[in-house]
């Protein structure tokens, strides 16, 4: 498969697994913007699919990651709530 095509898989990934669970779509999407930064650094002429492929890819990690980060602060939110109030 190629890094391009994975980078796009990890990134639905991420904002699936975000949804239900927040610390794996965390380390998806995460995984996807290291090897999607590791991907484009390279100065080898990559053709428009592949560039679009990468872009939609890190457009949806980061989406994955706000998500994620978003559910996490929930749980911690709600796990101090129910402390104090305990």
């Amino acid at each position: 498969m190629k890094a391009s095509t994975k980078i796009v898989w990890l990134g639905y990934g991420s904002v699936v697994l975000s949804i239900v669970w927040g610390l794996p779509g965390l380390a998806c999407g995460l995984y996807a913007l290291r090897l999607a930064k590791a991907t484009s650094d390279t100065s080898i002429p990559v053709d428009p699919r592949t560039r679009r492929d990468l872009r939609g890819g890190t457009l949806l990690a980061r989406v994955g990651i706000v998500l994620s980060s978003i559910v996490i602060a929930m749980v911690l939110y709600s796990w101090i709530s129910n402390a104090i109030l305990l």
